[in-house]
């Protein structure tokens, strides 16, 4: 929807059908757009468009609030709250997903793990994907590149290349005391969507 680009919606509490007109969390400032959802552990991250100015990734957490009603009674409710990172690299597009436990998402600078769930540590998000990232961030239109998760990679398809990080072969990374995945390059595959199931993957 224009104009709510910032917004998140979500239904009833232990009801997927009915969505409350007061449901709605408002995430960040600046006008900066959500781009998706990551699960990390338990709890659900908000990532939002590349900006230095503002945070960019947010994660959510269930709370319960006491309401009291026009006759003085009280009622608790279950609701959710945004609590915001120190984290200051956003998404490019939509392209992210959960590879075994590591969520990942594509940012115009590579391609980034978020590393821990302690909202103001500076080490929260680490970049995965060093030994491509020349080659990846120089493709044109990289907004519109799509990925999946398929067979322990996460693959991510723009301009008819593929870049694939690989969860069984990682690198310690000795600047960062992290790490960094093993990476592969395929050519001539001209996807403008894709998915993974039951082992295989399917581009359109």
């Amino acid at each position: 929807l224009t104009g709510y680009g910032q917004y998140v919606y979500y239904c009833q509490y232990g009801d997927i059908s009915y969505f409350p007109d007061q449901n709605y969390i408002f995430i960040g400032g600046s006008g900066t757009k959500i781009s998706g959802f990551l699960n990390v552990s338990d709890s659900l991250a908000v990532i939002k468009e590349d900006n230095s100015q503002e945070t960019t990734i947010y994660f959510l957490y269930e709370t319960t609030l006491t309401v009291t009603g026009q006759d003085g009674t009280t009622t608790d409710v279950s609701t959710y709250g945004a609590k915001q990172t120190s984290a200051s690299v956003g998404a490019i597009g939509s392209c992210m997903g959960v590879l075994i436990d590591d969520p990942l998402f594509l940012a115009p600078t590579g391609i980034y793990g978020i590393a821990t769930k302690n909202y103001t540590s500076e080490k929260i998000i680490r970049n995965r994907s060093v030994f491509v990232n020349s080659r990846l961030t120089a493709e044109s239109n990289l907004q519109n590149a799509v990925g999946c998760v398929w067979n322990d990679k996460f693959c991510v398809f723009i301009n008819n290349h593929v870049y694939i990080l690989d969860a069984k072969q990682r690198s310690n990374d000795s600047t960062t005391g992290s790490f960094i995945y093993e990476c592969y390059y395929w050519n001539n595959v001209p996807a403008t969507s894709v998915m993974s199931f039951d082992g295989q993957i399917y581009f359109g």
